[in-house]
């Protein structure tokens, strides 16, 4: 009995009965009632009754503070919901704009020299390509992007060509159609590229706006200038003046 009243179990025995329902008349009664248990079971009975309280209320303890972090943490509501902001993409691109240039040469030489001295036989693809960003949210990501470029062709118009015989007119018109589909052909290759920055400037930061611009724009004149280069810009596709016609026609 000494040990029992002398020991700190003893304080923590009369606290777990008290609390555990059903074991009523207060702290007398509670202390009756253990040292009843003590009489009937002995010491060892009573310290493993109280281990066993000890271990549930550590058990409940640890549950409580595991819990504690998901009840009592704080986070600010516009923080959940903020969702990554859109920008509108604005293409304008308009109606191709059709072309020529006059060319005055007598004969095929001529006129073939006369168009070798501007570089190109003719032109097409796009001009005055301008990328606008509108203004940003509060993240930064720029809520509008307007992009306009002219789509264009430009191709030779020999003023000659009336008087020339069948043979000569059928050998230009055949070249200037193969020139007009090359030309064309850098038009959709131009649209192409263009109308793909709808997805490459969706949701793009102010701050990286200029960077992917350039490289959008890079990436096209890399695309005009490889097919340029993978058909010797045109000439297998048929760009090309057969002199033999004139000369047999003379």
């Amino acid at each position: 009995m000494a040990v029992f009243r002398k020991s700190p179990p003893s304080r923590g025995i009369f606290s777990w009965l008290g609390r555990g329902g059903g074991v009523g008349g207060g702290q007398r009664s509670a202390e009756r009632q253990a040292l009843r248990l003590q009489a009937l079971r002995g010491n060892r009975y009573v310290t493993q009754t109280l281990q066993r309280s000890r271990a549930q209320d550590a058990e409940q303890a640890v549950e409580a503070r595991s819990e504690t972090p998901a009840i009592s943490r704080n986070v600010e509501p516009a923080a959940i919901q903020r969702q990554e902001g859109s920008t509108t993409v604005t293409i304008n691109l308009g109606a191709v704009r059709n072309g020529t240039y006059n060319v005055t040469g007598a004969d095929f030489t001529a006129a073939g020299n006369q168009m070798n001295a501007r570089g190109e036989w003719g032109l097409g693809g796009a001009r005055n390509i301008r990328g606008t960003p509108g203004p940003a949210n509060e993240d930064g990501i720029l809520q509008s992007v307007t992009a306009t470029a002219e789509l264009f062709t430009n191709l030779p118009n020999w003023t000659r060509l009336a008087g020339k015989p069948e043979p000569v007119r059928n050998e230009w018109n055949r070249m200037l159609a193969a020139l007009r589909d090359h030309e064309n052909n850098h038009v959709s290759i131009a649209r192409t590229h263009l109308e793909a920055l709808e997805t490459t400037l969706s949701g793009i930061h102010e701050d990286d706006f200029q960077q992917v611009w350039g490289d959008a724009i890079a990436g096209l004149r890399t695309a005009q200038q490889d097919y340029d280069d993978s058909t010797h810009s045109g000439q297998d596709e048929g760009v090309t003046l057969d002199l033999n016609v004139e000369e047999q026609d003379e």
